[in-house]
């Protein structure tokens, strides 16, 4: 705000230079337009000058220059989200896949009993009968033996020979003794030996028995 310039600026009474201006009568002096030789009255005693405040000027305002209009961004509104409208769905075929055949798990396999058939019998056919020697008896091989070293013929002869002195001769085996080996079947027998043509007993034998002449018979058994 601006106020008239009067030579005091502003209500304070000061001049232009910043100093206050001096306090005097608000007329003019009183020697202006007297006639000469005329002494001037005497000046009455100043008097405090009584400042007058200047009248308020009114004060004419400036209205400010408009200021550019700043837009106010709207209020945010509730967006309501709209459901989409529902589109068709078009099924889409799958691509077929290989088929990996499986292999069957195999099953116990129940074997079924054959129904009975019924049997005719045959007649046997008659075979030719072979007929089949009787097995040799087994026998034993039984060695007789005789300390004669004098003796030029020796034999042995038993029941298992008939008694016959010629039917197992004996032979020499050196220093004296006189051997023969008999085959005989399992049982028990009478013997004795014949030298140079007489009967003697074994005089070995671990068993000798009495015959009908009132001799001694030897004993021996073939196992």
């Amino acid at each position: 705000m601006k106020t008239r310039e009067n030579g005091l600026t502003g209500s304070t009474g000061k001049n232009k230079t910043g100093k206050r201006a001096p306090k005097g009568p608000s007329t003019p002096p009183a020697s202006l337009g007297r006639p000469a030789g005329q002494t001037a009255p005497e000046a009455p005693a100043p008097r405090p000058a009584q400042t007058k405040a200047p009248a308020p000027q009114p004060v004419q305002t400036k209205a400010p220059a408009p200021l550019p209009a700043q837009a106010k961004a709207p209020a945010p509104q509730p967006v309501q989200a709209k459901a989409p409208a529902p589109q068709p769905v078009q099924a889409k075929a799958p691509a077929p896949q290989p088929v990996q055949a499986k292999a069957p798990t195999p099953q116990p396999v129940q074997a079924k009993a054959p129904a009975p058939q019924p049997v005719q019998a045959k007649a046997p056919t008659p075979q030719p009968v072979q007929a089949k020697a009787p097995a040799a008896p087994q026998t034993v091989n039984v060695v007789f033996w005789i300390f004669q070293p004098q003796a030029r013929r020796v034999s042995v002869c038993g029941e298992f020979n008939g008694w016959s002195p010629e039917a197992n001769p004996m032979e020499p085996r050196g220093e004296g003794r006189w051997q023969a080996v008999v085959a005989l079947r399992p049982g028990r027998y009478q013997y004795k030996f014949v030298i140079d043509g007489e009967w003697m007993p074994d005089p070995d034998a671990k068993q000798n028995v009495c015959n009908a002449f009132g001799t001694l018979n030897s004993v021996v058994e073939a196992a």
